[in-house]
């Protein structure tokens, strides 16, 4: 699982749109036009719009919260990789390294899974170009930074992350929260998916997994997230951050559905009522493996449960159809 991004930050627009490419989008977003970046003199569309590099972006969204480890590179009048900006555990945020193969050798060393991918771009161009997944040695990702960096490509190398170690993926947006596992936050595009109100299901994932985890609720704000049992990205914390947007209308009312994907993992059959239930998690290559005590616990059950358990009702999937900058229908 990958993610890069882009932003549009303008006089017109008082919010900063902050964009992770690799985890689409649900809400679809008006394609504007992309100045020329390499301009030093800005023009009158200039003006009204600055298009931001990917690694920078990144390096805004890091600021804020816990990202997946990671170096960015650009091309010079050479067609060398040079380093720009960079977010690795237990290094200063963008220190400067003495070459491409000392910082993907660091990157590759603080992975948790021992691999890296490497996403490329123009910085004019909101779309990606080639990605290459899963490399585990510091010659292979270095090679292909270099490969590509002489076709003039712009790169990222960031560190590589299961989708399928336990956790869940989804998305924040307003009062709504919907995620799940073995997926990345592309998931809420998809039917099966867990649709609550941010509270309970904040309540939720801090049962089943033990964890203070790092995720708000904010109006007019989205969210893509991840969260993972072990620890990962460069704050070495359990939440990890795609992308965050504001100026986002809300997503309504959350559309509640039981089973779902991630019910079916943890183990809690419908007709369970919260009784004393084990959460397992059910993982398609190794055995069921507990995840912590009972999720239903007598204080569970008398509070969370007893106000969720009247809230399971047949319902679609919402996000897809709000609208990301108007009423809705």
């Amino acid at each position: 699982m990958v993610h890069t991004f882009w932003a549009f930050v303008g006089e017109w627009q008082p919010t900063l749109l902050l964009r992770v490419i690799g985890a689409p989008r649900r809400l679809s977003l008006k394609r504007f036009a992309i100045p020329d970046c390499k301009s030093t003199q800005p023009s009158p569309v200039d003006e009204k719009m600055l298009v931001l590099h990917k690694d920078e972006i990144l390096d805004r969204l890091a600021r804020r919260g816990n990202v997946a480890q990671f170096v960015g590179f650009r091309p010079n009048e050479a067609s060398q990789p040079v380093q720009s900006f960079l977010r690795i555990a237990e290094h200063e945020p963008n220190q400067l390294f003495f070459n491409p193969h000392e910082a993907i050798d660091a990157l590759l060393t603080a992975s948790g899974d021992g691999k890296v991918n490497v996403r490329s771009y123009l910085p004019n161009d909101p779309r990606s170009r080639e990605f290459v997944y899963g490399l585990d040695t510091v010659d292979s990702a270095v090679a292909v930074v270099q490969r590509l960096t002489n076709e003039g490509l712009h790169t990222i190398v960031n560190e590589t992350i299961d989708v399928s170690d336990g956790g869940v993926s989804g998305v924040v947006q307003g009062n709504t929260i919907e995620f799940a596992p073995d997926d990345t936050p592309r998931c809420v595009e998809k039917p099966g998916v867990a649709s609550l109100p941010f509270q309970h299901g904040l309540e939720l994932l801090r049962t089943v997994y033990r964890l203070e985890l790092d995720l708000q609720a904010s109006e007019n704000e989205r969210t893509e997230f991840s969260i993972h049992p072990k620890p990962r990205g460069w704050r070495h914390s359990h939440t990890i951050i795609w992308e965050r947007e504001t100026g986002i209308w809300p997503a309504g009312s959350p559309a509640m559905h039981w089973p779902n994907r991630f019910s079916r993992m943890i183990d809690i059959p419908a007709q369970s009522g919260c009784a004393s239930v084990e959460v397992k998690v059910r993982r398609r290559r190794r055995p069921p493996r507990a995840l912590g005590r009972s999720v239903c616990e007598q204080g569970f059950c008398r509070g969370f449960a007893s106000k969720f358990r009247p809230l399971l009702m047949t319902q679609e999937v919402k996000l897809p159809q709000a609208a990301p900058r108007g009423p809705h229908p």
